[in-house]
């Protein structure tokens, strides 16, 4: 057996982004990850270090420490990782069209106006 250190796997990687949610998206009742958003520039692997860039949705983001605590914290725990690196812009990058199409739809599937109210809106309580 070899003692050769396996790069951490991009797809993994990938995997922990998607658990990173969007804490202004969760807000809105429509939890969307970093890759949803479309806030991942890029992610490099460079042997067992592996900086992932982020764009904020705006230069008000009061979420960059979140989103760089809990990207670091998650792709750290990940086999052949030694260091990681989360960086973000300035929040002046991103557009709405960068989110997936499948967070386009969760979200306007979740736009409520006065005249499309959710018949669970009127639900009478349990009890």
């Amino acid at each position: 057996m070899s003692g050769a250190v396996v790069p951490p796997d991009v797809d993994r990687i990938r995997g922990c982004l998607a658990e990173v949610i969007d804490p202004c998206s969760a807000a809105t009742g429509v939890r969307l990850s970093v890759l949803d958003m479309g806030l991942v520039r890029s992610v490099e692997v460079l042997g067992d270090q592996v900086t992932v860039s982020l764009r904020l949705t705006s230069p008000m983001c009061t979420m960059a420490p979140y989103f760089i605590r809990e990207v670091e914290e998650r792709i750290a725990e990940l086999p052949g990782v030694r260091t990681v690196r989360c960086e973000t812009d300035l929040g002046l990058a991103w557009q709405p069209d960068m989110m997936t199409p499948a967070a386009v739809r969760r979200l306007a599937d979740n736009r409520r106006t006065p005249n499309q109210c959710r018949a669970r809106d009127f639900a009478k309580p349990p009890g």
